[in-house]
């Protein structure tokens, strides 16, 4: 069971310290993206999106209460940092990633039975964020201009996720052995 000790009851104070851990690695893995000059060939303003790595390990691993704590904490320090709205947009397009994400991995039996991997999962979530997200922005801004910049953005979807999904099927094993060897969270 995730989250729990050895005889069965929850470990809360690691838990804690795991969601204040991995929170703190989503926001700095967030605010570095910001810093790292835009990609050749991707659209302006498309990124990588490793924070969501952390995310989508935490979904994993945590479940989806654990992960929404850091997606819920991750987007609150969008807002303080960038304004409500950047906050507004980027939200929109996390939720949206967070359910497709949660959904796969928890509730839907294609990667519970291989036929998805986690690179497959990340292009989905991907995609998912960056419809919502122009979405949104169409909402708010009230024209079709964002509406244009989709299949753009679709295309850097399949490459950031591809790219996320490479780093987390790298790393998603180390730590599922790591968790064992102390029964962290298996």
């Amino acid at each position: 069971m995730k989250g729990q000790g050895k005889k069965g009851k929850k470990n809360y104070p690691l838990l804690i310290s795991l969601y204040g851990i991995l929170s703190a690695l989503a926001i700095c893995l967030s605010y570095l993206e910001n810093l790292v000059p835009q990609f050749p060939f991707f659209p302006p303003g498309a990124k990588l999106g490793m924070s969501n790595v952390v995310i989508l390990l935490a979904i994993l691993f945590l479940g989806v209460k654990g992960s929404l704590f850091i997606f819920i904490a991750k987007s609150v320090f969008a807002l303080l940092t960038r304004g409500t709205f950047a906050f507004l947009i980027g939200f929109a397009g996390g939720a949206g990633a967070f359910v497709i994400s949660a959904i796969i991995l928890n509730i839907g039996v294609l990667y519970k039975k291989g036929h998805i991997s986690l690179a497959g999962v990340s292009m989905l979530s991907a995609a998912a964020f960056n419809i919502l997200q122009l979405a949104a922005a169409v909402y708010v801004t009230c024209t079709d201009f964002f509406a244009a910049y989709l299949p753009f953005m679709l295309f850097a979807s399949v490459v950031s996720g591809l790219i996320t999904g490479i780093v987390l099927n790298l790393s998603a094993p180390a730590i599922e052995k790591y968790a064992s060897l102390n029964r962290l969270f298996i």
